[in-house]
C-alpha cells in the first residue's frame, strides 16, 4: 500500500515537471537574425610630420622679467649755509691799571694814582682820619665832601685842597678837620719807588642810610 502512494507521487511530480517545460517551450519567441553586412577595415596613411616647423612654429613665450622696482636714490643733504657771525665786540682792556679804592665806614679812600700796592697802609689811613669825622648832627644822610691830600715820605699830610664841596659847610669843615687831626702818618712803604702819595678821601655822613 505505502509503495503504490509513493509511485503514484513520484508519477504525478514528473509529470508536473514535464507540464512546466511544455509551458515554457511555447512561450519562448523565436527572433530573426539580423543580416550580417561586410565590413572593411582600412588602415590610415601615416601623415609626414615636420618636426623643424613645428619646432618654429611652436613659440615658446619668453618669461617675463620681474619688474624692477625703481631705486631710490638717497636725498641729498642740503648744506645749511651758515650765517656769518656778527664780528664780536672787542673788549678794549685799558692798558692802565685803576687806582685803588678802600670802602670804609665814612667814605672811600680813592688812590690819585695807580701803583701802590700797600693794603694795609691804606687800612691804618682811612681807620685814623674815620675816628676823627665827626658831622653835625641834622646833616642830610648821604651828603658827600671829597677832600684831597698828599702823604709825603715821611708820611708828613699836605696840600690839603677840597675837591668837591657838599655845599654844606659845615660837612665841608668836618671832612677837612679829620684829615688835618688825623696828624702825621706813619712814613710810605720802603718798597714804595714814589716820592709821595696822592689820596682823595670822599666823606659821606650815614653811608648806610645813602639811597
Amino acid at each position: 500500500m505505502k509503495k503504490s502512494f509513493i509511485g503514484s507521487l513520484v508519477l504525478h511530480a514528473a509529470f508536473l515537471v514535464v507540464l512546466i517545460v511544455a509551458s515554457y517551450a511555447k512561450t519562448e519567441v523565436k527572433r530573426p537574425l539580423p543580416d550580417v553586412t561586410n565590413v572593411r577595415l582600412i588602415r590610415p596613411k601615416p601623415v609626414p610630420v615636420q618636426s623643424s616647423k613645428i619646432a618654429e612654429d611652436i613659440k615658446v613665450p619668453e618669461t617675463q622679467k620681474p619688474l624692477e622696482t625703481p631705486k631710490k636714490e638717497p636725498k641729498k643733504k642740503v648744506k645749511e649755509e651758515k650765517k656769518p657771525e656778527p664780528p664780536k665786540e672787542k673788549k678794549v682792556r685799558s692798558s692802565d691799571p685803576v687806582p685803588k679804592e678802600l670802602v670804609g665806614e665814612a667814605g672811600t679812600l680813592k688812590l690819585q694814582n695807580p701803583g701802590f700796592d700797600y693794603d694795609f697802609y691804606l687800612a691804618l689811613i682811612q681807620s685814623k682820619i674815620e675816628r676823627n669825622f665827626r658831622p653835625p648832627p641834622g646833616v642830610r644822610a648821604g651828603t658827600m665832601a671829597t677832600v684831597g691830600f698828599v702823604i709825603l715820605r715821611d708820611g708828613t699830610v699836605s696840600s690839603i685842597t677840597m675837591v668837591q664841596s657838599s655845599k654844606n659847610l659845615l660837612i665841608d669843615q668836618a671832612a677837612e678837620r679829620a684829615v688835618r687831626a688825623a696828624g702825621k702818618f706813619p712814613p710810605l712803604p720802603p718798597q714804595y719807588d714814589q716820592g709821595e702819595l696822592g689820596i682823595n678821601f670822599e666823606f659821606v655822613v650815614n653811608p648806610s642810610a645813602r639811597s
